[in-house]
């Protein structure tokens, strides 16, 4: 635990001063060994690369850690979010429609497939079940009250809209 703390700071500490390169290259050395290999480093690697410009390089992280951890929420969750970064929304949304068959209370896949729907003003039914069972598992976040204020706003509850938005 120790180890990865340390290397999560010192990846951290190089990104804020600008040395990306020196931080990818701590990470890569830290993957080839098996000892200390967590699902989280390949996603702080795609971070780094996302955050940097190179969204290939970042979509070969992701595709190694699911190769490594092909059912680890974390890493399924934060590669639907990447794919949504760079513009591949519907394979995004397959991703979160898959963690949710394998674990149907994950509030963060349950808000952005609802989301997506109300965005589209498809399946809005489905969409606010989606939704309000995100913000029953997590009442105080603000981007679930965000989507449920949007919802509302899509199905013409502009009273209910303006309450959630508030909460948001």
């Amino acid at each position: 635990k120790e180890y990865e703390d340390s290397l999560f700071l010192l990846v951290r500490t190089l990104k804020e001063l600008d040395r990306h390169q020196e931080a990818v290259q701590i990470l890569e050395k830290a993957l080839i060994r098996e000892e200390g290999r967590t699902p989280d480093l390949y996603i702080l690697l795609a971070g780094i690369y996302q955050f940097i410009g190179q969204q290939e390089q970042g979509r070969k992280a992701f595709l190694r850690a699911l190769a490594e951890y092909p059912e680890e929420e974390q890493v399924l969750y934060e590669y639907g979010l990447f794919l949504d970064y760079i513009g591949e929304q519907d394979p995004a949304l397959e991703i979160m429609e898959r963690i949710i068959a394998m674990n149907s209370e994950h509030a963060g896949a349950l808000n952005y497939v609802g989301y997506t729907w109300a965005d589209k003003k498809e399946n809005l039914s489905k969409a606010m079940q989606y939704i309000s069972r995100a913000a029953k598992l997590k009442p105080d976040n603000g981007y679930i009250r965000d989507s449920l204020g949007w919802l509302y706003y899509q199905q013409g509850e502009y009273e209910k809209a303006r309450e959630a938005l508030e909460l948001a």
